[in-house]
């Protein structure tokens, strides 16, 4: 099974993230109390479990992995990624010094709304240089999205159904717990949970 996460935010406070993000997310602010803690939640998950997981994880320039989230996905389980913003090249180069990794995928922030295009700064199309860099290109099942259609145990066997065919699991760690009315995400944690099999295993 291979995931697809999504850091958008840092917190699990949507204000706090926007905060964080509009002030420029500078390095020091990962010191935050809290900060990835929905990221780190999910990482344990995927360590405990004893499915054949493979997570992707797409971090922004703004949600760059601190320490001891570098250490949750530092196994052969996870690979970092980058999910780009503005300018790939420049956000990729950040994203290697603070992992010490050469990245081989990225994915692109979608950005549409006008406040949000304002606290990301987000005005031109994205360019690459590096030609190395591969579109991490899959058919997606958004876990997160299908728990707002769905109820979790229709969320699960479409999920499901959706991995049998080899698409890749899909979702952002903002809405492990919490609504997106706006946005269409819902909680989705039970429905990971069942598909790392963790409950079993309690």
């Amino acid at each position: 099974m291979q995931l697809r996460i999504d850091v958008d935010y840092p917190f699990t406070s949507r204000w706090t993230s926007f905060f964080y993000t509009l002030v420029g997310g500078k390095r020091f602010f990962s010191y935050w109390y809290r900060y990835l803690e929905n990221s780190k939640i999910i990482a344990n998950m995927i360590n405990e479990s004893k499915e054949n997981v493979k997570a992707y994880w797409f971090f922004t320039y703004k949600t760059l992995p601190d320490g001891q989230m570098l250490e949750l996905i530092s196994n052969s389980k996870h690979e970092i990624g980058l999910h780009a913003v503005n300018n790939i090249d420049k956000e990729l180069k950040k994203l290697e010094r603070v992992t010490t990794l050469k990245i081989r995928y990225y994915t692109v922030h979608g950005i549409k709304r006008f406040f949000a295009k304002i606290i990301w700064k987000h005005f031109r199309k994205l360019k690459i240089k590096d030609e190395k860099l591969q579109l991490f290109d899959f058919e997606l099942a958004s876990v997160d999205r299908l728990c707002y259609d769905y109820d979790e145990d229709k969320a699960y066997n479409i999920t499901k159904e959706s991995i049998s065919k080899g698409n890749v699991v899909h979702f952002h760690p903002d809405w492990l717990f919490q609504w997106a009315t706006l946005n269409k995400h819902a909680p989705y944690y039970n429905v990971l949970e069942k598909l790392l099999n963790l409950s079993e295993q309690k």
